[in-house]
């Protein structure tokens, strides 16, 4: 085979394999965004939420010896958060006790 000809074979090669990625990479973000469109509907036709997943947050609030007028300030702004995912745990030790009533106070 003549150069000429092996030139011809390989520009004739590297146009058909870049003509395939380009069907492809098409086919594939096509695939994505029909698949998308379809997710939302079946989400939508059945009332589920469209919403992103918001993930839980979790508070710890470990006290030891603490005033009861600091913790109740602490459990109070705890309570007022508005994001719906918020966990909160309380462990609180006291000698006299107190601590447990500013818990109950809190609430």
């Amino acid at each position: 085979m003549s150069s000429l000809a092996i030139q011809l074979v390989l520009h004739v090669l590297r146009f058909t394999f870049t003509a395939y990625a380009i069907l492809v990479i098409a086919h594939f973000a096509l695939q994505t965004f029909f698949a998308h469109r379809h997710h939302r509907r079946f989400l939508r036709e059945r009332g589920l939420p469209t919403e992103p997943f918001t993930p839980s947050v979790d508070v710890v609030v470990a006290a030891y010896n603490e005033d009861w007028q600091s913790l109740k300030a602490c459990f109070d702004s705890l309570l007022a958060q508005e994001y719906a995912g918020t966990k909160t745990a309380a462990s609180a030790t006291r000698r006299t006790g107190r601590s447990r009533s500013a818990a109950a106070r809190s609430s």
